[in-house]
């Protein structure tokens, strides 16, 4: 049973990609761009799989969240959206960016404060349990 659900991921995925490249290969793909975004997700893969074991989980939302609102606002604001001239379009960044900055420092901060407060309740229940041990060994 173990690698099962592996193996049929990569059947899934495998079918998926016949899917793509049999579907649209008359439709104008260019197979070159194809290639560098599959090349791009081979090499992001295992750093995104690293990255994702060592960095908490709240952070990496703070993280990747701000990440994602900066790209997505380029577009907007960009030549395809409102095409804002360029000092405006630095202004609205810059923004973003002491905005996302500020909520990365408070997650880091509650972070801290979790784990503080995780290692303590922590102590503290092995100290009632040891407690607890004692008093039920002693000799009434």
């Amino acid at each position: 049973m173990i690698g099962t659900i592996d193996t049929s991921e990569l059947i899934i995925a495998v079918a998926a990609s016949i899917g793509f490249l049999t579907n649209f290969s008359g439709e104008g793909i260019n197979f070159g761009y194809a290639t560098a975004i599959l090349a791009g997700g081979v090499i992001a893969a295992p750093i995104a799989a690293f990255l994702v074991r060592h960095i908490p989980p709240r952070l990496l939302g703070a993280g990747v969240g701000g990440l994602i609102i900066l790209t997505n606002t380029r577009t907007i604001i960009g030549k395809d959206g409102f095409a804002l001239d360029t000092g405006a379009r630095w202004v609205i960044y810059s923004i973003i960016i002491a905005i996302w900055v500020g909520a990365f420092a408070y997650s880091f901060i509650q972070y801290r404060r979790d784990s503080a407060a995780e290692s303590a309740e922590a102590i503290r229940e092995v100290a009632e349990r040891n407690e607890r041990d004692a008093l039920a060994t002693t000799p009434a």
